[in-house]
């Protein structure tokens, strides 16, 4: 499972990791051959980009096909010094961007564009990692999720963006208020053609945000949100 994302608040840190088929093979009309947001310098099974601590998780690591469904949730309690793995699944989807507004609270998104259950789902914790749960699914395999933000303790925001046959249709907002608990969607009007990557609040609040959209044409736009 390769390491993609970080989240941390306080002494919780949270790493998310996945890995997808590359292969090339016939998929549903509409929908996208996924492409890595982030991969670590030389981040492969032996390679030197990055390391774990304990032997144990690196070990489950390299058990890992790379060129499959691969979701894995890595929790440290003491500010990076020891690391668990709390979630892991293989065959079903991956991990993008995680998340955490205090030490209780944190979400991830992950996807799937093909097999048992393609679509977009967000999982979180509300104990600091120990346990998750899947809170949102939608099981549409156009849908993309790469952003999570949290806001404050309760509000974060995930973004992605709903693909059509040659790129990114229209942009992709969840919303929520309740500590990921429960997702709305929102609407904006003119942001279609793009593919939201990722979000940043620097007021601390959803009054002002930032945001990176990817077109089709793989150039970007920057996003800005006020209330």
């Amino acid at each position: 499972t390769l390491p993609r994302y970080g989240g941390a608040a306080g002494n919780t840190w949270v790493i998310s990791g996945g890995s997808f088929p590359s292969g090339v093979s016939a998929l549903p009309e509409g929908s996208r051959r996924l492409n890595r947001r982030v991969i670590a310098s030389g981040a492969r099974k032996g390679a030197s980009g990055f390391k774990f601590a304990d032997a144990a998780l690196l070990n489950e690591a390299a058990s890992d096909d790379d060129d499959a469904w691969t979701a894995e949730l890595l929790v440290s309690k003491d500010a990076g010094k020891t690391w668990t793995s709390k979630y892991h699944s293989q065959g079903d989807f991956y991990f993008n961007e995680v998340s955490c507004g205090s030490e209780d609270n944190c979400c991830a998104v992950g996807e799937a564009d093909q097999g048992e259950r393609p679509g977009v789902r967000i999982w979180c914790t509300a104990d600091g990692g120990e346990q998750w749960t899947e809170n949102l699914f939608i099981g549409n395999y156009t849908y993309s999720l790469t952003g999570m933000e949290f806001v404050s303790a309760t509000e974060a925001w995930a973004s992605g963006g709903i693909f059509g046959d040659i790129g990114p249709r229209e942009a992709l907002f969840f919303h929520t208020v309740d500590a990921g608990k429960t997702w709305q969607q929102m609407r904006f009007g003119g942001l279609e053609g793009l593919d939201v990557y990722s979000m940043t609040f620097p007021t601390g609040d959803s009054t002002s945000g930032h945001a990176v959209g990817l077109t089709a044409l793989q150039d970007t736009s920057e996003l800005v949100f006020q209330q």
